[in-house]
């Protein structure tokens, strides 16, 4: 997405300064994975936009997530999302869903995406050792690592990882 002024650009740096380690230190690491066809008898999961909307430590996100007009997104197949709870949303400077609703659209778009990967990455998937640099949906760069306590992005520790949906 592209910004066609310096205030919209501005605006971005600053929230991403705002949001800095408190909303992936808080973030939920969702690992989307499907079913083989050749499954006996799959459970039936919500896709990512069911557990969001089911899980009321993310009605921030669901509200910010309407507001940027980004659901159907959520629905394709093959992602991953780092999840910030309702508290992150507060760390970063959004302490209602009212102002998440108030807050500018290409912001919020820009923000969403930098917390989506368009490949499905387990914990395990995660290079363990030295950070692995990572490219999110929206253009970005992330940096994620694996050790004995667990996963790491941008050096902030997963709070939940491989939280599984039907559309990976």
């Amino acid at each position: 997405c592209c910004y066609k002024t310096k205030t919209s650009i501005m605006q971005i740096k600053n929230y991403f300064k705002r949001i800095g380690a408190m909303t992936l230190a808080t973030a939920l690491f969702i690992s989307f994975t499907g079913c083989e066809d050749d499954d006996p008898a799959p459970l039936q999961q919500d896709d990512i936009v069911a557990i969001v909307v089911n899980n009321p430590d993310f009605s921030y996100l669901e509200a910010a997530v309407l507001r940027a007009g980004l659901a159907d997104t959520l629905k394709t197949q093959g992602l991953t999302v780092f999840a910030p709870t309702n508290a992150a949303f507060v760390a970063a400077g959004f302490p209602t869903e009212a102002a998440i609703t108030a807050a500018d659209v290409n912001v919020l778009k820009a923000v969403l995406r930098y917390h989506v990967l368009t490949s499905i990455v387990k914990a395990a998937d995660v290079q363990a050792g030295p950070n692995a640099e990572v490219t999110t949906y929206g253009g970005g760069k992330i940096f994620a690592t694996r050790n004995a306590s667990g996963v790491f992005i941008n050096g902030i520790k997963v709070d939940q990882a491989d939280l599984s949906a039907k559309n990976g």
